[in-house]
């Protein structure tokens, strides 16, 4: 394509909605052990399996990943944990808390799911970034 095109459309988002994330998969997968975690602004997050996210064409709306309420917040981040992945996960919140958690105290849970507490907040703070820290 040149310079003046405009691509393609990678996805379809309704009124509101925004992309938090997004990974590749690697070609020869464990469907099982590969999952994506998932931070929602409120400090709720939770591990899923690959497997339950079907294959998506290009211009398609997405697949729901996390029950979102007023107690979760919208989601912020979400990142591929493989089976070699040996990290720590670094929350850091908009009033400058940081939390070291390891990766493999976070549960897996399905998708329909809000996930568990990672971190607490006063009532006026929130996630404000998610990474991980190699520990190999």
């Amino acid at each position: 394509m040149g310079r003046a095109t405009a691509g393609v459309r990678g996805i379809k988002l309704a009124a509101g909605d925004k992309v938090v994330g997004m990974v590749v998969l690697p070609k020869n997968i464990d469907a099982k052990q590969t999952k994506i975690l998932t931070v929602a602004a409120r400090g709720f997050g939770k591990q899923t399996e690959i497997s339950e996210y079907g294959l998506q064409n290009r211009g398609g709306g997405g697949i729901f990943t996390a029950k979102v309420t007023s107690k979760t917040g919208p989601l912020v981040a979400a990142l591929l944990m493989t089976p070699d992945t040996n990290c720590d996960l670094i929350l850091t919140s908009k009033k400058a808390q940081v939390i070291r958690l390891p990766l493999k105290d976070i549960p897996t849970s399905s998708r329909a799911t809000q996930g568990v507490t990672l971190m607490r907040f006063d009532e006026n703070d929130g996630v404000a970034a998610v990474t991980t820290l190699d520990i190999s």
